[in-house]
């Protein structure tokens, strides 16, 4: 029996409330996730990336964006997985002062229902 793979394809928003420093943001972000799932599918490659422009982002920012990317192991089938990731967020300030708000490894739980 030959093995399987299947990926998954997200798009949508999300609201941002980001601070660095002394400057804060607000922000509804648009943007997608994709994963990947080789051979039996316990195990998902992924990435995701959301971007602000300056119309949806406010207080102190004209735009905000978020990239990153992660392997997840899934511990629950299509409910819940643990995962290791990498991601970078900035934003740009009203002054046009490119501001990093998060950037680094992470560790998390996912919980999809």
């Amino acid at each position: 029996r030959g093995s399987t793979s299947r990926s998954e394809v997200g798009l949508g928003g999300r609201v941002y409330f980001a601070s660095a420093g002394t400057s804060d943001a607000a922000a509804l972000a648009l943007g997608g996730e994709f994963r990947w799932f080789p051979g039996e599918g316990l195990v998902s490659i992924g990435g995701y990336g959301y971007y602000a422009p300056d119309i949806v982002a406010g207080i102190d920012a004209k735009r905000l964006w978020e990239a990153g990317a992660r392997v997840e192991l899934e511990v629950v089938r299509g409910t819940a997985s643990v995962y290791l990731g990498y991601r970078n967020m900035e934003m740009r300030l009203e002054n046009n002062v490119d501001v990093t708000v998060d950037k680094g490894g992470h560790v998390g739980l996912r919980i999809v229902f």
